[in-house]
């Protein structure tokens, strides 16, 4: 129980595909500020002009121009961070348009993107020897990889590939640039002023709260482009009367 919130279980409606997953609260311990960033689902995404994945030999996902993304699944990830790190892959601005840099996204050029999980993204260091407690267990973590695959092919209009989750497997990608972006899906949301500031409160609670703000927002912004269309109807009608 943190802060009168026991967020140590996901139930199948939240997770929104029908699993339960249980996992450990966001601040066991509030004094470790690193943490929040450290414990989190982590992507790489590489923009490309090729990218493939084959498993004993055989490919199992090849995509052409576009974003090649390795995920790593942390074992406290809930379903707003598939939710942000999904969205921020479709939407991320690392093409060029008519000589303007950063301009494009995969899903504005209807490019293709290829998923790889890679639970070594969520490696420590014991001395010089990699530890992968922190990755989210097998069979939870299929299931959080597979619920961000089906959010990217929801929002994205272009192609959607994948690796073969808990294969060894051999990735290819022909870099663009080299252009690579590490993203951290609480890191993206919260410095460290609002960290201060949440204390003892959990992360899930601040997540679903930016969720509201950006739905607002938009609801607001929907209202006002209506509001301007009906003005600038009434203005035409207005000055067709006065023609006739």
């Amino acid at each position: 129980m943190i802060s009168g919130l026991d967020v140590s279980k996901i139930d199948d409606q939240s997770m929104g595909i029908g699993h339960t997953v249980t996992l450990m609260p966001y601040f066991a311990n509030p004094v470790n500020r690193f943490s929040i960033y450290s414990f989190a689902m982590k992507a790489v995404i590489q923009r490309v002009d090729e990218a493939s994945v084959t498993v004993d030999g055989e490919t199992v996902g090849e995509i052409g121009r576009g974003l090649c993304v390795l995920v790593g699944v942390d074992r406290d990830d809930i379903p707003l961070d598939t939710n942000y790190i999904a969205q921020k892959i479709v939407n991320i601005r690392l093409f060029d348009n008519e000589g303007v840099a950063w301009a494009k996204s995969a899903k504005d050029l209807g490019l293709d993107i290829l998923l790889v999980s890679q639970f070594t993204l969520c490696s420590t260091l014991k001395g010089n020897k990699p530890d992968f407690h922190q990755a989210m267990s097998t069979e939870a973590g299929k299931v959080m990889f597979d619920s961000v695959v089906d959010a990217v092919q929801k929002a994205h209009t272009g192609k959607v590939a994948t690796g073969q989750f808990g294969a060894h497997m051999k990735v290819g990608i022909v870099n663009d640039g080299p252009v690579t972006i590490n993203l951290n899906s609480r890191r993206e949301v919260m410095d460290d002023t609002k960290y201060d500031r949440l204390g003892r409160t959990n992360v899930e609670k601040f997540f679903k709260q930016q969720e509201r703000e950006k739905k607002q927002a938009a609801e607001k912004e929907a209202r006002r482009i209506a509001k301007a269309e009906r003005r600038a109807k009434a203005k035409e009608e207005e000055a067709a009367e006065k023609k006739e």
